[in-house]
This record gives C-alpha cells, sequence and structure tokens, in this order.
C-alpha cells in the first residue's frame, strides 16, 4: 500500500466490518455509461430543511450532515461518503448535506 501524500488525510469513525479502498490520480469515466441523476422530491427536501433534528436521543450532536457538509467545502477532495444501515438517515443527511453546500455556493 501506498501512503498518503503529505496533506492527505483519510478518517474513519464507527466502522464495523470495514473495507477501505483509496485511489489516488486521474481517474476518468471515459468507458463507462454516466452515473444516473435523479430528482429529489420536494416533499423531502421540505422536510430535511424544516425538521431536521440536531440532538440525538442522548442530547448528543448530530454530526453526519455536518461532517459532511466540512468534507464537501474544506481544501483537499471534496468527497463525503455516509454509510450505515437501513434506517439511520444517511439519505436524509446526505440531501441537508448537498442542500447547505448549493446554499453557501
Amino acid at each position: 500500500m501506498t501512503p498518503l501524500a503529505p496533506g492527505q488525510q483519510v478518517e474513519i469513525r464507527d466502522a464495523k466490518n470495514p473495507k477501505t479502498i483509496v485511489a489516488a490520480g486521474s481517474i476518468t469515466m471515459t468507458s463507462r455509461p454516466p452515473l444516473p441523476v435523479t430528482d429529489i422530491p420536494q416533499s423531502e427536501l421540505r422536510a430535511v430543511r424544516r425538521a431536521w433534528v440536531e440532538l440525538s436521543v442522548r442530547d448528543e450532536r448530530v454530526r453526519t450532515a455536518s461532517d459532511a457538509i466540512e468534507r464537501l467545502t474544506g481544501g483537499g477532495p471534496r468527497l463525503a461518503v455516509i454509510a450505515g444501515p437501513p434506517g439511520y438517515g444517511k439519505r436524509a443527511a446526505g440531501i441537508k448535506a448537498q442542500w447547505e453546500v448549493s446554499q453557501a455556493e
């Protein structure tokens, strides 16, 4: 495995049975079809904008969306991956992060 270049950082938290693949360098998708684009229903956008819950049931700050926002707006590669079991709000956190980033731009 090649070590990360100076200034590059990989952070993985709360992983269960993790498998991490890190690719660096030029990546092209010329031999692949474009990724599908699906509109987010307005009802989901409204729910995430108006009803985002900042605290967990343990009164701890929910950092999933804010962590993703930091990765999408910070220095370096702009990539955030939200992973976890079904029913834990991954889609909502992703929509929240995308919404906040789009409003900042």
